[in-house]
């Protein structure tokens, strides 16, 4: 009995690519950006002694403080976005902006300390 065999067919196999290290971190970023904005709605619900669910009126941001929020959640999404694209287009501009940062974070602990 002889056996006959036949070449396989030439298949090309496409490589997925899927989702790059960028993309990645600007959808992290939406979504903490996203749950930072829906804390405004969530944060005056709480739990007391007995675990019944409560509404807090006191805690509802109004007026200046929801500005002053809403004005960091702006400035925290303008950093987070602007740090990621220099990351992958100017990296060695990245890490002088992280080393600012740095020493501007050791300037503000020593200042806030001698405040209090």
């Amino acid at each position: 009995m002889q056996v006959d065999y036949k070449p396989a067919s030439e298949q090309v196999l496409k490589a997925n690519k899927g989702i790059s290290v960028q993309k990645l971190l600007n959808i992290a970023g939406s979504f903490m950006l996203l749950g930072l904005l829906i804390s405004i709605f969530t944060v005056p619900f709480s739990l007391n002694e007995e675990l019944q669910l409560y509404y807090d009126n006191r805690l509802v941001l109004k007026g200046e403080k929801l500005e002053e929020f809403l004005s960091f959640v702006v400035a925290a999404g303008f950093a987070y976005f602007m740090l990621v694209r220099l990351y992958f287009t100017q990296r060695r501009l990245f890490y002088i902006f992280l080393w600012l940062i740095l020493i501007d974070s050791i300037i503000m602990v020593f200042l806030l300390y001698g405040s209090h």
